[in-house]
């Protein structure tokens, strides 16, 4: 049970994980001019602190006090697989979710 009720706690959040230099590709394919958090040495060390927080929260349950359900996606792939694997893994946990919820 969540002891500060006035803070939300998300039902589920996906992480997106793509690497820096992927990233980078990206961002640079715009052809527009890139800001601060878009510099690759400045994303690898984003990137770094994103990925030591997940694997320290997949050890503790606790955490998911504070951030509920974290599913990875691996984004590297192309936004139309990225897509369908987000929507691959909501359609089971919104039905899980619907269920818990209409009986409230």
């Amino acid at each position: 049970m969540q002891d500060r009720p006035e803070i939300l706690i998300p039902d589920l959040t996906f992480l997106l994980l793509v690497s820096p230099e992927i990233a980078y590709e990206r961002i640079d394919k715009r052809g527009q001019r890139t800001e601060k958090f878009e510099q690759l040495d400045f994303m690898r060390k984003l990137d770094e602190q994103y990925r030591k927080a997940t694997k320290i929260d997949e050890a503790r349950e606790e955490a998911k006090r504070f951030y509920g359900k974290v599913i990875q996606i691996d984004a590297n792939e192309p936004q139309k697989r990225v897509s369908l694997d987000i929507r691959l893994e909501f359609i089971p946990f919104y039905k899980d979710w619907e269920k818990v919820n209409s009986q409230k």
